[in-house]
């Protein structure tokens, strides 16, 4: 038998689960986070961006952006990158992290989206 799924009350029932989780975390002293890194002014990312931070800002998820410039370095990218992935991971001890995260990891996460909880605490 087929179930026909009502979409908004799925993503009500899951956004008032993750409020719930992030308000016991609050309780503990976590304060959950997502940092949006991205290179150059690619107009479907910058939507993306938007959108999704109007989506943790209604589960009352804390975000933060980060801009670099599309012709900056691998090296002045890939040491920032380790500067927010450190601040990110659990209050700046940065023990989130099981691996050393390369430029290739940061500018392709979709190759590596087992990363991402790594990468955003």
């Amino acid at each position: 038998m087929t179930t026909i799924m009502d979409g908004k009350a799925v993503a009500a029932h899951l956004s008032e689960g993750i409020r719930d989780a992030v308000e016991e975390s609050r309780k503990h002293g976590i304060r959950p986070k997502v940092a949006f890194v991205r290179i150059g002014e690619l107009s479907d990312a910058i939507s993306y961006e938007k959108a999704a931070m109007k989506r943790f800002e209604k589960l009352s998820i804390e975000t933060e952006q980060f801009h670099f410039p599309s012709d900056i370095s691998n090296r002045a990218f890939l040491t920032k990158f380790r500067e927010i992935n450190g601040e990110a991971c659990h209050g700046g001890r940065g023990e989130c992290c099981s691996r050393q995260a390369t430029v290739a990891d940061a500018h392709e996460p979709q190759r590596h989206s087992d990363d991402m909880q790594c990468l955003y605490g």
